[in-house]
């Protein structure tokens, strides 16, 4: 798992909640990067796992070259972007990511990438028109509201 959104999930809760200590919130870090307080990852709001940020989206896209860099000669690596979030813009720019880092590296998509996603709220034609259609796996599920 690349991602983690059960940070934002439990945000505002009342016992648990991660966001006080999570790196993107401003209070702890040094980068000057901070993260709107949002529960939700959307495509219509800036958020933590969304296209709406750029100096966030640029360190998600190093920290994904990264790993990917690290676990390259390993064949037994399933990538999946993110659980429990992320915007669906962000999730299939994540997954072309991936396919452009490792066809970068020399491999032929080896690795399956995995998202989550509610397709009641999806265009499902959508994942048979583009580069992300290559995702080997799609986990629906029904909406949670």
């Amino acid at each position: 798992m690349l991602f983690q959104g059960w940070s934002l999930h439990r945000t505002s809760a009342k016992v648990g909640d991660p966001w006080p200590v999570h790196p993107f919130n401003a209070a702890n870090n040094v980068n000057g990067i901070d993260v709107p307080y949002t529960a939700e990852d959307d495509d219509e709001h800036p958020c933590l796992h969304s296209m709406m940020l750029p100096d966030v989206l640029a360190r998600q896209e190093a920290y994904v070259q990264k790993v990917i860099d690290a676990v390259n000669d390993l064949d037994n690596v399933l990538y999946e972007i993110i659980n429990e979030g992320g915007a669906t813009a962000w999730q299939i720019h994540m997954i072309d990511l991936v396919h452009r880092v490792e066809r970068a590296l020399g491999v032929v998509f080896k690795n399956l990438q995995r998202r989550r996603e509610s397709f009641n709220d999806v265009d499902r034609s959508d994942f048979d028109q583009s580069s992300h259609a290559g995702t080997v796996m799609i986990n629906p599920r029904q909406s949670m509201g």
